[in-house]
């Protein structure tokens, strides 16, 4: 039976659900000098941003990500530890995919050495150069061709940027608008690395029922409110994650509706 055109070409441009990059890898060298709070005030706490610790949930997250999505774990569409780099993000045909989710560290720009753009912070690698620094920065941003419904930037401040005189305010996420993006998941301030992958668990599996992202994340804010962590990697101890630091950074930008099939 001869295909229509129509299905041949429903076919050519059907898009593949998932793609993600998450726990970087870091060296001792590779921790940055910043201006945001010093993580040490609060013990073991990891902030997604102002220090180069390794993100231990980051990777839990993108694999429970990938199942509530039925994408294998061991695919070329789910980047950990080594492979969440610059170069893989390049090399990968991003245009494929309605969702694009990145789990790292994030910086503005002029905040730290070589990074005098706003950048997420992916695996490190022998070099000087920004990208052996693991800098997926602005202008690398522009350079990608997305076809996404949705960018996740599961990271810190990624909703933020530079105030610049007739074009408003710069940062991360006008990048991934630039480069082919429909809406974007940011955070205003720096999020913990243990609740927000329980909060980014939460809201795919929201959005995989068919929900808005509007929607998706609003449920999912409600829900963290209504959540204890038994072991609080921060404490050792029971936490409640009701107060709004936990959940209320996290936006939507964009397009508003639900993941498209195709």
């Amino acid at each position: 039976m001869l295909q229509s055109t129509e299905d041949k070409v429903a076919k050519k441009t059907q898009r593949l659900p998932l793609v993600a990059f998450g726990d970087p890898v870091y060296s001792e060298e590779g921790i940055a000098k910043t201006a945001a709070v010093d993580s040490r005030q609060i013990p073991n706490v990891t902030l997604r941003g102002s220090k180069f610790k390794r993100l231990v949930f980051s990777g839990e997250e993108v694999r429970r990500i990938a199942s509530i999505w039925n994408v294998a774990q061991d695919s070329e569409h789910i980047n950990l530890r080594h492979r969440a780099s610059v170069k893989r993000v390049r090399e990968i045909d991003l245009s494929k995919y309605r969702i694009v989710h990145f789990a790292s560290h994030a910086v503005l720009g002029d905040k730290i050495e070589l990074a005098s753009q706003p950048a997420l912070v992916l695996s490190e690698k022998d070099g000087d150069g920004a990208e052996d620094r693991g800098y997926l920065q602005f202008s690398d941003i522009l350079e990608l061709k997305l076809d996404a419904d949705l960018v996740v930037l599961s990271a810190c401040e990624t909703g933020l940027g530079q105030m610049h005189a007739g074009e408003g305010i710069v940062g991360i996420t006008r990048a991934f608008f630039y480069a082919g993006a429909s809406s974007a998941v940011v955070s205003l301030w720096e999020v913990q690395d243990q609740s927000t992958s329980l909060f980014m668990e939460s809201f795919y599996s929201k959005l995989r029922q068919g929900k808005s992202k509007a929607e998706a994340l609003r449920e999912a804010k409600i829900e963290m409110m209504k959540t204890t962590v038994d072991k609080y990697r921060a404490t050792g101890m029971p936490l409640s994650l009701a107060a709004p630091y936990f959940w209320a950074p996290f936006i939507l930008a964009g397009d508003a509706g639900p993941i498209r099939s195709r």
